[in-house]
């Protein structure tokens, strides 16, 4: 959860996409495709899902279009709940819930930085787990609360996740190793850095147009070749790949965990998603048990009004 950041609060929920149920291969099914408390659902109104490659045959598409129109009424479900909170799930109502749990941490939201967030909260799956978050907490906060166990279990039991890794920071001086003097030439900058130069001012001077080198790969390097140096300390000329270097080791922070206390407010707000998971679908399946709800999807006899008869599958 940690390190999967908001990812975490995307509710597992079927969405019906693209598709011609109107027609087509659709065609043996009638039009009337269930009822609801007496209220058509047409195959015109659906769309669904097919999987990739091969149309299914009949017997895998009755499955297919049962779970469009199961959606459909969860859908409607679930605008009448947000409407009855007079909550509208929107791109600003979204980016005001990334903002909220971005400032729960000192560090923001791990592997989701807020140049993201417009993106993110463009989403429509994500605005309307931002619009439920909301409406559970306004209309039945008991359903989703968390208790500080809770988060303390949570915590002791994915410890490894609030590892934080060392942190390093360098300084890289890189001579090409194409040139026949490139040792030599990072023997002298490295004697001039021991004398006292300033690091910046060097690596302006020898690489004007920057450094193309990955850093973690010549954290890599030093590691292996040079682990012994100090911070503020100068590594020796080492070779890395088509370059020679010279490394200033700025600072370096030992790998710790993040205290309990610090991520305890992010980790309530991820358990309290799962609880919205949870209590929108008990919400539904109680609603759904009180509706009258038939199926009709028994194939059509060729030649025969596709208009839908009585129930070939009520529940």
């Amino acid at each position: 959860m940690w390190r999967r950041g908001v990812a975490a609060l995307v509710f597992s929920f079927a969405v019906v996409s693209a598709g011609e149920p109107g027609g087509g291969i659709w065609d043996f099914l009638p039009e009337v495709v269930a009822t609801v408390d007496g209220k058509p659902i047409r195959r015109s109104e659906l769309s669904v899902q097919l999987p990739p490659g091969a149309v299914p045959d009949r017997a895998a598409l009755i499955p297919l279009m049962r779970r469009a129109i199961e959606a459909k009424i969860c859908f409607a479900l679930i605008d009448e709940l947000l409407r009855s909170a007079g909550i509208v799930p929107s791109r600003e109502l979204a980016l005001e819930y990334l903002k909220q749990l971005n400032s729960l941490l000192p560090r923001g939201i791990p592997g989701t930085p807020p140049e993201r967030f417009p993106q993110l909260a463009s989403q429509p799956q994500f605005q309307l787990n931002a619009a439920l978050h909301r409406c559970f907490a306004r209309m039945a906060p008991d359903q989703i609360k968390v208790t500080d166990q809770e988060i303390e279990t949570f915590y002791r039991l994915n410890q490894p996740q609030f590892l934080l890794p060392e942190q390093v920071d360098l300084g890289i001086i890189q001579f090409p190793a194409s040139r026949p003097t490139a040792r030599e030439e990072a023997e002298t900058v490295r004697s001039r850095l021991l004398q006292g130069e300033a690091f910046d001012r060097v690596a302006r001077e020898v690489n004007p147009e920057g450094v193309t080198l990955d850093a973690g790969a010549i954290v890599q390097l030093l590691r292996r070749e040079q682990p012994e140096l100090k911070v503020n300390g100068i590594s020796r000329p080492l070779r890395a790949g088509e370059f020679w270097v010279v490394v200033k080791l700025r600072g370096k922070t030992e790998p710790a965990f993040v205290p309990l206390e610090t991520v305890a407010p992010y980790i309530r707000e991820q358990l309290a998603a799962a609880k919205v998971g949870r209590a929108l679908e008990l919400y539904l399946r109680e609603r759904m048990q009180k509706m009258k709800i038939e199926f009709h999807l028994e194939p059509v006899a060729p030649g025969s009004p596709a208009t839908g008869g009585p129930s070939a599958g009520s529940r």
